[in-house]
Parts: C-alpha cells; sequence; structure tokens
C-alpha cells in the first residue's frame, strides 16, 4: 500500500476462494484520489468534515467452477446451466466513482465494467447511485 499524504492511497488485492459455490482466484489493485482523512492508521488524528475523492479498482478473475452458471451438485440437468466448455475462465471487473462525505452525509455514484461471463453472453455494464446518513 502507497499513501501520498491524505490525497492518495494505492493498494494491491488478492482473492481466493474454494467451495461448493465457485472456485477462483482474484487479484487486483485499487486507488482513492481526493482529499479525505487517513485511511487505515489509529490514533486521535484531526478528522476532515467534507471528504470528496475519486476511486478506481480492476480485478482479473480466473474461475475453475461456479455453480450460479453451471449448476449445483443436484441441478446439472436445468435448461438454465451452462456447460462448463462455454463458461469463461478469465474475466475482468472495473469500477470508477466519486464519494462525497460532508459531516454525516454520505453521496457517491460509480460505473462497473465486467468483461462476459459465458461465450455467448455480452459485457455488462451498470452505474449506482447511492445516499447514506451514519446514525
Amino acid at each position: 500500500m502507497r499513501h501520498a499524504g491524505n490525497n492518495f492511497v494505492l493498494k494491491t488485492n488478492a482473492e481466493e476462494r474454494l467451495g461448493t459455490l465457485d472456485e477462483k482466484i482474484s487479484g487486483g489493485f485499487n486507488f482513492m484520489a481526493g482529499r479525505f482523512n487517513k485511511r487505515y492508521t489509529t490514533g486521535n488524528d484531526k478528522k476532515r468534515k467534507v471528504e470528496y475523492y475519486f476511486y478506481g479498482q480492476g480485478r482479473t478473475n480466473f474461475i475453475g467452477y461456479d455453480a450460479s452458471m453451471q449448476g449445483g451438485l443436484l441441478n446439472r440437468k436445468s435448461p438454465y446451466v451452462i456447460a462448463g466448455i462455454d463458461v469463461t475462465r478469465v474475466t475482468f471487473q472495473a469500477d470508477a466513482g466519486i464519494i462525497l462525505n460532508f459531516r454525516k452525509l454520505y453521496l457517491s455514484y460509480t460505473q462497473s465494467l465486467l468483461t462476459k461471463e459465458f461465450r455467448t453472453g455480452t459485457y455488462h455494464r451498470w452505474g449506482v447511485v447511492s445516499i447514506g446518513f451514519a446514525l
């Protein structure tokens, strides 16, 4: 993880999942750039009342098995199951967004992109608007 004061953070991540729902290995990076309170530290640092920043993340997934597409242990003959040969074994997901925190109010907008997960599928893209209030 790299910090540039309270204006930029860059870090990497990795994940391994092994279970009945899916088997995959993922890795990627994420960053934040803007004006924000220090992340991942302890102490009595002075907190800013207003934070705003842009963030982005990219993640590559290496997929061995995905029950949501290939069916589970008991439902492999369903017409909604995709054959293992048609499942895309390497996918990429990217997310980017803008965050604004003002005291207890939280506003964000995010755009996401996911490459196709099976041979005849398409790329997916979606956006999310979030509004929150801390109690």
